[in-house]
């Protein structure tokens, strides 16, 4: 089977080849929403008529009468018999996709290993060592097993506690019956589209990095699906080299494929980053979220400072995106080193009811930040504060008090106790809308408890 084109991109040609797998994803995902939707309606159908039989000879319908009736612990077991089946179809379902992915990734990579010149018909599809790959997880645990012992479970669990939650609510017969069908059949189909999705992609990204290897490619390159509905940890890895013993270690759901690539040669592929920024402002938002999309518009981040790497024990290693929380709290313990690359910090965001407090804008205008110039302002005339650095972003987060300037209206002291007689006073200069330029520490010290009292009294508190 040939999709690409001669005159496509290597690009180009994995996109054609991407796109190819998603139509095999929906056939998978379209059977098991046939499967499951028709337990779905036998479970919500058995539900109802159970607790309108209870309502009639109790006259009432409790969590009570529920766990009492021998007929509700016999439905349980049939509902339970239904999801082990369905855990099954899901399993096999995901084997078969898994080893369509296999062949379809054995057969894209080769379409792109003959666009560069090379000569890959003496490579046989490799049966014998692909089996091994499939009816796993990555971490090695069978489908099957893992759909038995976990998602079935959980499944049943949910019902349960759903039937009873919704009875304890007063719901009537059908709405609770609804509730704890969609619970149940609906975690457990959630998890089975979960597993059939990642583990194909999976079984494509490695049966197509395998044949590079057997091609003597040593380098591959990450390709991302660089859309509104890219993840910042895929787009950031998108452009980026790796080894060719290197799995793609995608996220759970993961679009990401990959192209060979010859040390030395440009394939003229964007970095993530480069995309990003020609990006309009809707969709940065869309990948960043509207905080994060305003750091990256500023200069306060980069895309790679979104990009963790995790270990999963159902998923294996993977990477996955930072919270904007880990971001800040990352680049502050690196401060000193990137100060030194000239690049500004944040700090911490202000409180939405201190901004309102003192009057300013408040959204796309919350970041603190400091810079390499300012840090070495306050140290030089105050080094002891440089063992307090760690506390300033609780001190721009949780306060103490805030209290504003006496002469200049823009800038703002935030204290925070660190002794009994002493508080650390970070000063602010705060921006009354949202620009370029954020709300900066403009120096730091130690502050005697008598000036705080001071500053009370002169009526300059405006928090708490």
């Amino acid at each position: 089977m040939s999709l690409c084109r001669p005159e496509d991109t290597l690009e180009q040609c994995a996109r054609r080849w991407r796109r190819a797998l998603q139509r095999r994803e929906k056939e998978a995902r379209d059977l098991l929403l046939q499967q499951y939707g028709e337990v779905y309606r036998w479970m919500k159908g058995e539900l109802v008529a159970l607790l309108k039989e209870i309502q009639e000879l109790e006259g009432e319908v409790s969590p009570w009468h529920l766990v009492r009736a021998q007929r509700y612990k016999a439905l349980l077991a049939q509902i339970e018999a239904e999801m082990e089946r369905l855990a099954g179809v899901a399993a096999r379902e995901t084997e078969k996709a898994q080893y369509d992915a296999l062949q379809m990734a054995w057969e894209g990579a080769g379409e792109q290993l003959r666009a560069m010149g090379l000569d890959v018909s003496f490579f046989g599809f490799p049966h014998e060592a692909f089996q091994e790959m499939v009816g796993l997880l990555a971490n090695g645990t069978p489908l099957a097993e893992h759909f038995a012992r976990t998602v079935t479970p959980e499944a049943m669990q949910q019902l349960r506690q759903a039937l009873l939650a919704g009875l304890a609510a007063g719901w009537s017969p059908s709405q609770v019956a609804r509730y704890a069908a969609q619970k149940g059949v609906g975690l457990s189909l959630a998890r089975a589209m979960t597993i059939a999705r990642t583990e194909m992609l999976r079984a494509y990204r490695e049966g197509t990095r395998r044949r590079y290897a057997k091609a003597g490619i040593r380098e591959w390159i990450w390709l991302s699906a660089r859309d509104r509905r890219t993840c910042p940890a895929c787009l950031a890895l998108h452009g980026k080299r790796f080894k060719v013993d290197e799995p793609q270690r995608g996220h759970p759901n993961c679009r990401c494929t990959m192209v060979p690539a010859i040390p030395g040669v440009d394939y003229g592929i964007e970095s993530g980053e480069a995309w990003l920024r020609r990006q309009p402002l809707e969709v940065q938002e869309a990948i960043l979220g509207k905080r994060g999309a305003e750091w990256f518009r500023e200069g306060v981040v980069k895309l790679d400072d979104f990009l963790a790497f995790r270990d999963s024990e159902r998923w294996g290693g993977m990477y996955v995106t930072r919270s904007q929380k880990d971001i800040l709290a990352r680049l502050w313990k690196n401060r000193e080193t990137l100060l030194e690359q000239d690049r500004i910090v944040p700090v911490e965001t202000i409180p939405d009811a201190i901004l309102r407090r003192i009057g300013v804008q408040i959204e796309g205008n919350r970041t603190v930040v400091l810079t390499a110039k300012r840090r070495l302002h306050y140290l030089e005339r105050h080094p002891e504060v440089a063992k307090w650095e760690a506390l300033f972003p609780k001190v721009i987060r949780k306060p103490d008090e805030v209290h504003r300037n006496r002469k200049d209206p823009q800038i703002f002291n935030f204290y925070k106790r660190i002794d009994a007689e002493h508080y650390l006073r970070l000063t602010v200069v705060v921006q009354e809308k949202a620009a370029r330029f954020k709300h900066s520490i403009i120096t730091v010290r130690i502050a005697r408890l008598r000036e705080v009292h001071r500053s009370r009294e002169a009526g300059l508190k405006i928090w708490p």
